[in-house]
């Protein structure tokens, strides 16, 4: 690679890391302000975790604690606090799990489901007409790069 090319992708990488830290800040505090529209004493956590459970069971047909942590990649310890705090808030109810007497099943309660619907159709009313100027082809292509981007594991230690 000739040095030229080299400072031009440096360039690129700083411009990335840039703007994706701009993209990070305002997640965050999107994400606290749809917290509190979900229930007013939900921190971004309990969000992230009540978003998690209902697209982990998007039937509510209830999930096992376990299996959340699996899939959010969190320690049982992790989800089973955060489960239990979202349940005082009415957000989640528990029940056994009729296959495993020792298990319950999680589902995100009618109030928690209702909850995060009118915040998540806030949310994509607000995007689409931030990008109502932009192409299909562009959203597709932010889209794929997006994905393409999540696929990469940033927590690898630099050799």
């Amino acid at each position: 690679m000739s040095q030229e090319s080299a400072s031009a992708r440096q360039a690129a990488l700083e411009a990335l890391e840039v703007e994706l830290s701009r993209l990070f800040r305002r997640s965050r505090s999107q994400s606290f302000r749809l917290a509190r529209e979900v229930h007013p004493d939900l921190d971004v956590a309990g969000y992230g975790m009540l978003s998690a459970l209902r697209r982990i069971d998007p039937e509510g047909t209830g999930v096992r604690a376990v299996d959340v942590a699996a899939a959010t990649s969190l320690h049982k310890s992790t989800t089973s606090r955060a489960i239990h705090d979202l349940q005082q808030l009415g957000l989640v109810s528990r029940a056994p799990d009729p296959d495993d007497a020792r298990a319950a099943l999680i589902r995100v309660t009618d109030d928690g489901r209702a909850a995060l619907e009118r915040s998540s159709a806030g949310r994509r009313a607000t995007m689409a007409r931030g990008l109502e100027q932009w192409s299909e082809t562009d959203l597709s292509q932010l889209a794929t790069l997006l994905a393409r981007f999540n696929e990469i594991d940033l927590n690898q230690p630099q050799e």
